[in-house]
């Protein structure tokens, strides 16, 4: 398997289990949306829900929301490169060790 596949094999695993956590956690707590397809995403923008008429719940503001999603967004991208840093570190531990990469500068 090449490293672009682990890397978006590792994405796709990861927006999974975000997109999970975000409809347990937020998505008809904080607010109902109009036009529900039966999930949320948490890459929407909050300003869309909030100009198509969709409701909070009390105690929760708009602002409080879009906070939350650009949270979910900064820990999504993190974890995956992150993660997919360690997958490829694992899958291929001999292009990562110190001889390799002094060898390689011998070379040159």
């Amino acid at each position: 398997m090449s490293l672009f596949s682990v890397f978006l094999l590792t994405g796709f695993a990861l927006f999974l289990l975000m997109m999970v956590a975000w409809n347990i956690q937020i998505e008809n707590r904080a607010f109902h949306c109009t036009d529900d397809i039966g999930f949320g995403i948490f890459l929407e923008d909050m300003d869309v829900h909030k100009q198509a008429g969709d409701t909070i719940c009390p105690g929760w503001t708009w602002g409080k929301i879009n906070a939350l999603s650009t949270a979910y967004k900064i820990f999504f991208f993190s974890l995956w490169f992150s993660s997919s840093a360690v997958a490829m570190i694992l899958k291929y531990p001999t292009e990562w060790t110190e001889d390799n990469c002094s060898s390689r500068h011998d070379k040159n």
